[in-house]
């Protein structure tokens, strides 16, 4: 296909397919080719400077065919699946380019279910997409279409996580995190102080800029080095948008998940 390839549609921010026009035709045969029963479409992003424009493009295109938005602002990619999965929308949307640079952006496409799209769902969307290329189609304003913010669906999201493990189970605990200055900036800290951990983060004020700039997963010894100098419990780097993280146990060494989830079976039964 021309557009999507494995991970929905990626490419520079400031270049076709990522022109205003043309990402409002996105959410346009997005939103015409949904079953119509729904709340409308879920958008989450990362820390981009272009995502803020690319929300507002796809928010034209969405509601032009007569669907409204909930704008759940900058939150990680599986916060999203989850919030499709356990209630009534349509589809979601995130704009992401996960580990690249900033320059780059992407439109990933997820189903009311949570998952990806089906490779023929994505055919028949790059079908009308191209043909609404070709045809230089106009897309008509709805001015009865009232987009809303999802900021109770995000306090859902972060009781779930936070439901996972006992009550006070960090307490005491310092953990470390580098949340690579993309979409786990604000949710990752919040949720770890409130199972009581002494949180250190690093690389926590995005500019726009600096989204996985020597920083995040791509660069868990960063986080490693603060691990040891804090003594910390374990540490944990996440990617832009949250759906990658790397694990660091407490001497400062980079495990896998599998033998990281050992270990906290093993702490939580003990």
């Amino acid at each position: 296909m021309k557009f999507f390839g494995t991970d929905g549609i990626r490419g520079k921010s400031n270049a076709f397919p990522f022109d205003n026009n043309t990402v409002s035709l996105i959410g346009y045969v997005l939103a015409e080719t949904l079953n119509k029963k729904g709340n409308g479409i879920l958008i989450g992003r990362d820390t981009r400077e272009s995502g803020k424009r690319i929300l507002k493009a796809l928010q034209k295109g969405i509601n032009a065919a007569g669907i409204k938005v909930t704008d759940l602002g900058v939150l990680p990619t599986p916060a999203v699946a989850y919030l499709l999965k356990n209630n009534n929308y349509q589809a979601g949307i995130v704009i992401s380019a996960s580990h690249n640079p900033y320059l780059d952006n992407g439109i990933k496409f997820f189903s009311s279910k949570g998952k990806k799209l089906p490779d023929k769902v994505e055919a028949k969307l790059e079908k009308n997409l191209v043909k609404y290329i070709e045809e230089k189609k106009i897309l008509s304003k709805k001015t009865n279409i009232k987009n809303v913010l999802g900021k109770n669906l995000i306090k859902q999201y972060t009781n779930f996580l936070i439901s996972l493990l006992p009550k006070n189970a960090l307490k005491g605990k310092t953990i470390a995190i580098d949340c690579a200055n993309g979409a786990s900036y604000k949710i990752a800290p919040e949720i770890l102080k409130k199972l009581k951990a002494n949180v250190v983060v690093i690389n926590n004020k995005p500019t726009g800029k600096n989204i996985n700039l020597n920083c995040g997963a791509l660069h868990p010894e960063t986080v490693a080095k603060v691990v040891k100098e804090k003594k910390a419990f374990c540490g944990f780097a996440f990617d832009g948008d949250a759906d990658r993280l790397i694990s660091v146990d407490d001497k400062g060494i980079v495990r896998d998940g599998d033998y990281f989830l050992g270990v906290v079976a093993k702490y939580l039964k003990d």
